[in-house]
């Protein structure tokens, strides 16, 4: 109901999705951590806003794909600037663009995974927030982590994809 009432069209609130993300590379990490926050609040308004305000298009949904997308590469920016290792940052927005990719052109989510956008949104706030404190330590080890995630993953999709198609052939 909230969404009816507010006064904004759904691609603003996508907009300043990518803008609270984009804001992360020039804060302190902490408060780089509640701005990837707010960057994933404002991602799940703009949908819910647009089937409320019955503005749903087929031109917002590419929007807040692409939206989607360039914050999770601000996102692998923003932890490696914080100093996770550049070629682990290289291989993780690897990851995301062709798990997600995937899922695109085959028009679907074949496999539901731990890599799933709310989850990298907490691992980067959580990253950001514990650099300070924990060290770089931990955030290597946790962008390693999430690299193993994302080649099972991919390594998921790709299988039941075959599949799929196996199975397409076979009526």
């Amino acid at each position: 109901r909230l969404g009816r009432r507010l006064p904004v069209h759904p691609d603003v609130l996508t907009g300043l999705a990518v803008v609270a993300a984009g804001a992360v590379l020039l804060v302190p990490a902490w408060v780089g951590a509640l701005l990837v926050l707010t960057s994933a609040l404002l991602d799940g308004l703009d949908g819910s806003v647009a089937v409320q305000q019955d503005r749903a298009t087929r031109h917002g949904a590419v929007l807040d794909a692409v939206g989607d997308r360039v914050c999770d590469l601000l996102f692998v920016l923003a932890l490696v600037l914080a100093g996770a290792p550049l070629l682990l940052g290289i291989a993780c927005a690897a990851g995301v663009l062709l798990l997600e990719g995937t899922r695109t052109v085959t028009g679907r989510v074949l496999v539901i995974t731990v890599a799933e956008r709310p989850t990298r949104v907490l691992a980067t706030a959580l990253g950001l927030v514990s650099v300070p404190t924990v060290g770089l330590g931990a955030l290597t080890l946790a962008s390693a982590v999430g690299l193993a995630q994302f080649s099972l993953v991919l390594t998921g999709d790709a299988v039941a994809s075959r599949r799929t198609c196996a199975r397409r052939r076979g009526r």
